[in-house]
């Protein structure tokens, strides 16, 4: 019988033919390395698969060999001169079938084009690397060498993770060697990415190099709007790694092309990373950001109500070389100022979303900060007093907000030992003596929840030092508000555990 064998490799040229005269066409033979399989109707289906010998057989007596019909993976195509062509694209159904009238059945070709995948040679992987080495020390001379050689090279992906020479340069502050590579790239090579999505003006971002940045905008290209791996802005990743400066040249270059949504998630990164110099220039201009959610349904303030505090306004002293005795004193005072800079822009922007906020009716504030969880309990948990501070100012409404389990602000602040939250309670004239008796689903009220934080050490040592003296502020607490209530067991117990 005769075959006819098609396997992955270089272009042939095969013709199905006849061994002998008198071989049933039906009967022809084909090995194939693209499974070759029945697909019904007198069809054979070639996929990629195992070898297997298929027979193609017409489905029933008196079926014209021309019309025999082939189902294809690999595209099936005419190449001409009655043959058929398979290269690798889109399924199609396609008949082999004589290019001429008189064309023997015996003699349609089959050009088998196998997908071709792209080798580098030695010679070829040792230029790469040697522009690799030159990108990364910022070596122009030994790059342009390599570019006058071979000018494709210029936007060529030069290691495993697709990156140009362009990307590598873009992470180091050769700024010498970017300009001199950028010269000789077109627009489209800038915009080439690398296997993760990205552009060299993203590792630029990333890097935080402004100087690369600069160099690579001057082509007059909108590199800035270039989103890179996960459709993220070039602005947004720098935001992230927290570099300042690469986010103001950035916002500067982007503001009026942003949209709405590429607004409100630049405004979380900038709140999360303290950036509120330049959140403040975005809320003021677009106020409506005030109310807008993210894709996580969270709003600017919802970001702020999750950090543990607002930047401190005193020196941290924890830092590395804060004692030191060759510490130079300007540096201390000029970092004190600059903590107690951003404290205040945390407030101001605080205060600037909230007033934008109350405008509305109490239905729309209620679900403003109750979604997607309420904003003041976790900030109550967290010990934002500053945050809660300009709230209830402002809304004095909240103090009666409730949780899941009747726990106002000052419940949640006497369980989470914040004494400095709870004494807020102190500004609410007599209100305070209605919030707390308001009771848990257990039945215990604010004094019993203290009471019982009192009474578990192991809740209260887990600040050593400070928990003799946060339980002294609480047990004075207490007491003030005891004295304003009726005298009960409840007090005695303390006065006596105290006594003791």
């Amino acid at each position: 019988m005769a075959a006819v064998e098609i396997t992955n490799g270089v272009e042939s040229n095969a013709t199905i033919d006849s061994p002998r005269r008198g071989t049933n066409h039906n009967n022809i033979e084909i090995v194939v390395h693209p499974q070759l399989r029945p697909a019904g109707d007198g069809a054979m289906e070639i996929t990629d698969g195992v070898n297997i010998n298929a027979t193609i057989g017409s489905p029933r007596r008196g079926t014209n060999h021309n019309n025999i019909e082939i189902v294809v993976h690999p595209q099936l195509r005419p190449a001409g001169d009655g043959a058929m062509e398979i290269t690798d694209g889109v399924n199609i159904n396609a008949t082999i079938d004589s290019a001429r009238r008189g064309t023997p059945h015996n003699e349609i070709e089959l050009v088998v084009v196998p997908q071709q995948l792209p080798t580098v040679d030695g010679e070829e992987r040792k230029r790469h690397l040697q522009l690799y080495q030159a990108a990364l020390s910022g070596d122009w001379d030994t790059a342009e060498e390599i570019y006058k050689l071979f000018p494709g090279d210029v936007n060529a992906k030069i290691t495993k993770r697709g990156e140009t020479a362009l990307h590598i340069a873009a992470a180091t502050e050769h700024t010498h060697f970017v300009k001199q590579l950028v010269g000789k790239m077109t627009t489209e090579d800038l915009y080439v990415t690398n296997n993760a999505g990205n552009t060299a003006f993203c590792v630029a971002a990333i890097s935080g190099v402004e100087a690369i940045a600069k160099v690579m905008m001057e082509t007059g290209s909108d590199l800035a709007m270039a989103r890179g791996r996960e459709n993220l802005l070039p602005i947004y990743m720098a935001t992230l790694l927290g570099h300042r400066g690469m986010v103001s040249y950035l916002y500067k270059k982007t503001y009026k092309q942003l949209t709405d949504g590429d607004r409100i998630a630049l405004l979380v990164a900038l709140i999360k990373s303290d950036m509120y110099d330049i959140a403040w220039k975005m809320i003021t201009e677009h106020p409506g950001l005030a109310y807008a959610r993210d894709e996580h349904q969270l709003t600017a303030l919802h970001v702020f109500a999750q950090k543990s505090c607002m930047p401190s306004i005193a020196v941290d002293q924890s830092l590395p070389g804060f004692w030191n005795k060759n510490l130079n004193p300007f540096s201390v005072f000029k970092l004190a100022r600059m903590k107690k800079l951003m404290h205040k822009q945390a407030l101001d922007l605080i205060q600037y979303l909230w007033e934008q906020v109350v405008l509305l009716d109490d239905a729309k504030i209620s679900r403003q900060i109750g979604k997607p969880w309420p904003l003041i309990f976790t900030a109550a948990e967290r010990g934002n007093l500053d945050f809660l501070t300009i709230l209830i100012r402002l809304y004095p409404e909240l103090i009666f907000k409730v949780d899941q389990n009747t726990y106002s602000i000052f419940h949640i602040a006497i369980l989470n030992r914040h004494e400095d939250i709870f004494r807020i309670i102190y500004q609410i004239g007599s209100i305070k003596n209605l919030i707390t008796t308001y009771k848990d689903k257990e039945g215990n009220n604010m004094l019993h929840l203290a009471a019982k934080l009192l009474e578990s050490p192991s809740r209260l040592n887990v600040i050593p030092g400070a928990a003799l003296q946060l339980q002294r502020e609480l047990l004075w607490s207490i007491r003030a508000l005891a004295r304003r209530e009726k005298p009960g067991v409840l007090v005695d117990g303390l006065e006596k555990r105290r006594e003791n």
